[in-house]
């Protein structure tokens, strides 16, 4: 055992620190050589509370080194642990700074190294550079720094990312040993977050995860560009002309205000971003979609309710004003959507002078599908020719020209076929779109501009997937009860001038 002599100068009160602190002994041996070292047990901790300024330690051992009268000098302080850090994920867009990252301490006095030890603590203002690296962070308590804590510290070059609320549980492959996971690539995709039993294990910009020793419970979480998530808007303006509808194209007077409208149906990801969930069937982990991102797939299996639900809420997320109300209903906190008929709901009412979104009439999809003031008389929305821009039973399957389906796979991805003279796609096939005013009967000449409660059941129009071109066409239509789910029926939305 080493010898140390030792004379007691100075002592800071053991019993004034914080649970996350270790009780330490500095010593300077006859050679003048500083060393430290831990007092972990109840017993060593006892015998350094007992000693006072001026009073020399007489045969006293902290983890195995004895210390004896002497003339050299010792002091007993306290050293805080490492502070407590996350892996980190960054956006160069963000030009994130070494201030940007985080840790929390008892003591403060957080310093950020790019060593495990030396070197000077990083600039608060230093831009961290893009790619993976190890930072290391320490607190400080009365000037004794603790250990460092390895933090590994992304920034993935582009623009920020959004992801997807929860993790996926069945996105993704594992490798037989279950040492590798494979999550399903999605070219819309920013990046990949990797999760074994909820532990984060960073972001990244590959959809492959290797370990080092088996995991099991692997799931991850998709990051999106925030255009993506955000719908595209196109402008339609309005009209007072004379004006065709119906499958004979008939003509009739109409006063339209003008409108946007999304240029392609709700999808997947940009309703789970805003609702917090994803109910469609066609979705990650079906194997009937396997082949194809589910991002930019519609979303379906919503009701009405869903879908004004989904206008409110991104209103409100963006700032812009609600266009609906609900009796019993604050669309500001959570919504309890309803699966079933109720009354409240039937009678929701719609301000068309609020800049929110909301659904479009009966009159203003219609309007759109032909192709607004260009007054087009095509059949199906931007084409006499079905194959052309609508997905339907003739080509969606593993059949990608027209005529019989071989295979009726699902719903595609948005924006695919060619869209019409306005630059709005799938308005025709795919899905079938809920709008907002009633039921079937003569076409809608104006777009109500003051309240309006709903009439009759909800209409969707467009056509899907698995059935005729005849259901494709721009004057098709469908009506069901609000509370009626199907995996063929989406929505888009649209926004007052």
């Amino acid at each position: 055992m080493k010898r140390i002599f030792l004379t007691m100068i100075a002592l800071f009160m053991l019993s004034a620190t914080g649970a996350n602190a270790q009780s330490k002994l500095r010593y300077t041996d006859c050679e003048g050589n500083s060393t430290v070292i831990d007092a972990y047990t109840t017993a060593e901790r006892n015998n350094l509370s007992n000693v006072t300024n001026g009073t020399k330690i007489f045969n006293t051992t902290i983890q195995e080194v004895e210390i004896w009268n002497g003339t050299k000098w010792v002091e007993t302080f306290w050293a805080p642990d490492a502070p407590t850090a996350n892996n980190q994920t960054f956006c160069s867009s963000d030009n994130p700074v070494v201030s940007d990252l985080v840790a929390t301490g008892d003591f403060g006095n957080i310093k950020w190294y790019d060593t495990e030890s030396g070197e000077t603590a990083l600039d608060a203002n230093a831009l961290l550079p893009t790619g993976t690296y190890t930072y290391y962070v320490s607190q400080s308590f009365n000037s004794n720094e603790s250990v460092r804590a390895a933090v590994e510290v992304t920034v993935i070059a582009g623009n920020c990312a959004i992801p997807t609320p929860s993790p996926s549980l069945a996105c993704g492959i594992k490798s037989d040993d279950n040492k590798t996971f494979t999550a399903k690539a999605d070219p819309n995709a920013f990046g990949y977050e990797f999760f074994v039993n909820n532990v984060s294990q960073g972001l990244q910009s590959s959809n492959i995860k290797t370990f080092d020793a088996a995991k099991t419970d692997v799931t991850v979480k998709y990051y999106y560009p925030p255009a993506f998530l955000k719908p595209k808007m196109v402008d339609v303006e309005g009209t007072t002309d004379t004006w065709y509808y119906g499958s004979s194209h008939r003509t009739t007077d109409v006063d339209i205000s003008g409108f946007k409208m999304s240029e392609t149906e709700v999808t997947q990801a940009q309703y789970e971003y805003v609702m917090g969930d994803n109910p469609s069937s066609f979705r990650c982990g079906n194997s009937s979609v396997s082949d194809r991102p589910t991002s930019a797939l519609p979303v379906e299996m919503i009701n009405w309710y869903h879908a004004i639900t989904y206008c409110n809420k991104l209103s409100i997320l963006e700032d812009k004003e609600p266009c609906y109300t609900v009796s019993g209903v604050d669309f500001y906190g959570t919504v309890d959507v309803p699966t079933k008929g109720n009354a409240d709901w039937i009678a929701a009412e719609c301000d068309f002078s609020k800049n929110g979104y909301r659904l479009p009439t009966r009159s203003e999809w219609e309007y759109a599908a032909r192709g607004g003031v260009n007054k087009k008389k095509y059949t199906y929305s931007g084409s006499n020719d079905v194959c052309q821009v609508a997905w339907y039973k003739g080509n969606n399957g593993t059949n990608t020209g027209c005529g019989a389906a071989s295979n009726i796979s699902g719903t595609k991805p948005v924006k695919q076929k060619l869209g019409n003279d306005l630059g709005l796609y799938d308005m025709s096939g795919n899905v079938w779109e809920f709008i907002w005013n009633g039921s079937s009967g003569s076409f809608p000449s104006a777009t109500p501009n003051s309240t309006a409660t709903t009439s009759g059941i909800p209409l969707f129009l467009g056509g899907m997937y698995p059935h005729e071109a005849e259901y494709s066409s721009v004057f098709s239509s469908r009506s069901s009860l609000q509370d009626v789910r199907a995996d063929d029926i989406g929505m888009r939305v649209v926004t007052s001038q």
